[in-house]
């Protein structure tokens, strides 16, 4: 198949429908316990969604680029590192809205990331509604997007961070004390939030 210039996938597809091996066996595997990405996280959007013990394996598809499948994986819990010190920096500060309601998502979001940009913190994402198409409670930033609004993301300054990003195992204590004791800030301005904190966990900017 190198001929042909095909990857795994396309090559088995090939392999199939010519019936060049008739000795290769295939079957369908159910969607429940080998899920694609659109089966998967249209049931699972953060790690508290609960996984049935039937669930084997899925697919991090269904999703557009490198960037927002580390995404999904981190909402879920399930990336170990801790690449170039994205968890474990003791001189990093942050800024996080806990969550967005339907309607407010690009305008919450755009307004954060401003913040973010003039104090030079890193944005941790809120929660937000879900569309109707998932039945769930709470969506990770791809759930109520398909492309994860990347054109207002990628105005972000700095590495933006998943929701559950304060409870990763690699969080410095001192970063971990000021986002538990961190009080909500209702500002006019964004020149008034600012604070001596490493985090300023919930600083709403009133329009």
């Amino acid at each position: 198949m190198r001929l042909l210039h095909l990857s795994d996938q396309p090559a088995i597809g090939v392999l199939l429908v010519m019936n060049t091996q008739p000795s290769l066996r295939w079957t369908l595997l159910p969607t429940e316990s080998f899920s694609s990405g659109r089966v998967f996280f249209n049931e699972h959007q953060f790690y508290w969604d609960e996984v049935t013990p039937s669930q084997v394996i899925m697919h991090n598809n269904f999703v557009k680029g490198y960037g927002n499948k580390l995404y999904r994986l981190k909402e879920m819990k399930l990336y170990p590192l801790d690449a170039n010190g994205e968890y474990s920096d003791p001189d990093a500060k942050y800024i996080m809205l806990d969550h967005v309601g339907e309607g407010k998502e690009r305008r919450a979001l755009a307004t954060l990331i401003e913040v973010a940009n003039h104090l030079n913190r890193s944005f941790v994402l809120p929660t937000f509604d879900c569309p109707p198409t998932i039945h769930l409670a709470k969506c990770n930033l791809c759930g109520i997007d398909p492309q994860c609004q990347a054109a207002i993301m990628r105005k972000a300054a700095l590495p933006w961070k998943e929701h559950v990003f304060f409870e990763n195992l690699h969080i410095p204590d001192k970063i971990k004390t000021a986002y538990n004791r961190t009080r909500i800030q209702f500002l006019r301005s964004k020149r008034d939030c600012r604070g001596n904190s490493v985090v300023s966990r919930f600083c709403v900017v009133l329009a």
